[in-house]
């Protein structure tokens, strides 16, 4: 089973009620790793507020750094894929050699970037520092292809806004790519 939300088990910012509601109901009695790598090591606050909402629930959940390596994902039944950049997940995924993992082997819960590499392709941005962000700062990556369709995925669709929103959606535009939308407090389950 594959859940894809926007903030899922933080509820700082937006409470995803029902998508909280199909996350415990996806995790009880089951073990789950955070997957922390789609944010840089100092930021993982939405990652923390995760764990403890699934603690809050006694669901037995540890945070797991791609690149530290200290356990195997094989360990955890389900995969919950945090929300940052789905370029930093994808990298991180590809350099410690998380390609050939037997991710249908597992649920999957698909936070925002997380649940944007679930499908074949998704657009994102490369990290830019002491400047704006362009149109030519995005491109179409591959992602992990486990969701069959040619679209790709947009969380958040309903509150995507500024600089990086206008251009994401610029940029699908631009490839003449379709993408199936997600607003804030929706989920999908494939």
């Amino acid at each position: 089973m594959i859940l894809l939300c926007g903030y899922g088990g933080d509820g700082r910012r937006v409470n995803e009620e029902a998508v909280k509601e199909q996350i415990v109901k996806i995790c009880k009695g089951k073990t789950v790793a955070i997957i922390v790598n789609a944010k840089p090591k100092n930021a993982i606050e939405t990652d923390i507020e995760v764990g403890k909402f699934l603690t809050q629930n006694n669901i037995e959940n540890e945070l797991f750094d791609l690149d530290t390596k200290n356990s195997t994902l094989q360990n955890f039944d389900v995969l919950y894929l945090g929300g940052g950049s789905p370029l930093r997940l994808m990298d991180s995924i590809r350099k410690n050699g998380y390609l050939n993992f037997d991710w249908k082997s597992k649920d999957i819960i698909g936070q925002s970037a997380g649940a944007m590499i679930l499908f074949s392709k998704f657009c994102d941005s490369i990290e830019v520092e002491n400047r704006e962000l362009t149109i030519e700062d995005f491109d179409i990556y591959e992602g992990l292809g486990l969701i069959n369709s040619e679209k790709l995925f947009t969380p958040h669709y309903n509150s995507l806004s500024g600089v990086y929103g206008k251009l994401y959606l610029e940029k699908l535009k631009q490839e003449k790519l379709d993408t199936i939308k997600l607003n804030d407090k929706e989920y999908l389950i494939f």
